[in-house]
């Protein structure tokens, strides 16, 4: 999969974020064509692993042709881009959440930043990506963790930006199960209505995620409307079981438009 990356400075967060692009498989192919994007969250951890699975799925025709665009930080530090999934992907503040971190790596947190991240996504990110590739109205959002509870606050929040969510191993027991809640209070002819959402974790995983997934999943099938996939990743836990969920998730979401090819090299076109 070809990639290019951009730096952008947000005037909504201070942030600098590294965006990642990975090209459809046959980008090239047709110059008129326009492809759906996904935005994938944690990128630094993460877009190598789902790119290249998304690359190998395009081209053997295990998938429809996508883009995807990787959200991340320009910092090469670790601790940088872990105080910013903490504190850009949680929806709501956490006062021992960032005393806790002040104690302990004497850090300081602002936990509750997902109004602005997801502001900074619609009005600075997307319009970048859209005027630099040929994209379609279709985008969909993944996120691991975190980054997965960030992709649910999303579809609760604001539907009408994406049309596909990826929630591997969400953190959705953030401030009490407060998405929870929210997804409780849905209608079924909602703006949630018609989206597609693909909710996974491993078998092995804290009650905190399994539970509260397969909750999120029972409500969102009752009160949305959305199209809901829920799966379980046997014997694997919230690291071991992110490749095999993501893998699953985009053959979910982005399914090829002709039978696919499950085996050996890809017939010519």
């Amino acid at each position: 999969m070809d990639t290019e990356v951009h730096s952008l400075r947000s005037k909504i967060t201070g942030y600098e974020y590294l965006i990642s692009i990975a090209l459809p498989a046959f980008y090239q192919r047709d110059q008129a064509a326009r492809f759906p994007v996904l935005y994938l969250l944690d990128a630094n951890a993460t877009f190598a692993t789902v790119s290249e699975t998304a690359r190998l799925f395009q081209f053997t025709n295990q998938s429809s042709q996508f883009l995807i665009a990787g959200v991340a930080l320009t910092s090469k530090q670790q601790i940088d881009h872990m105080r910013f999934r903490n504190s850009a992907f949680s929806p709501t503040p956490s006062e021992k959440t960032d005393a806790d971190w002040k104690k302990m790596l004497n850090v300081d947190l602002h936990t509750g930043e997902a109004p602005r991240f997801l502001r900074s996504l619609k009005e600075e990110i997307i319009p970048l990506v859209d005027a630099t590739y040929r994209t379609s109205p279709e985008r969909g959002i993944a996120g691991w963790s975190m980054s997965g509870l960030f992709a649910g606050y999303a579809l609760l929040n604001s539907p009408e930006i994406f049309q596909r969510y990826l929630l591997v191993s969400p953190s959705l027991w953030w401030d009490d199960n407060l998405l929870l809640k929210q997804a409780a209070q849905l209608a079924n002819d909602g703006p949630q209505k018609g989206r597609n959402v693909f909710i996974a974790y491993g078998s092995e995983e804290e009650k905190d995620i399994v539970e509260p997934a397969q909750e999120m999943a029972r409500v969102l099938r009752k009160h949305s409307g959305a199209q809901v996939e829920l799966r379980t990743a046997e014997g694997e836990n919230h690291y071991s079981g992110l490749a095999l969920n993501y893998s699953r998730g985009l053959r979910s979401l982005f399914p090829p438009p002709r039978p696919a090819v499950s085996n050996g090299d890809p017939k010519p076109q």
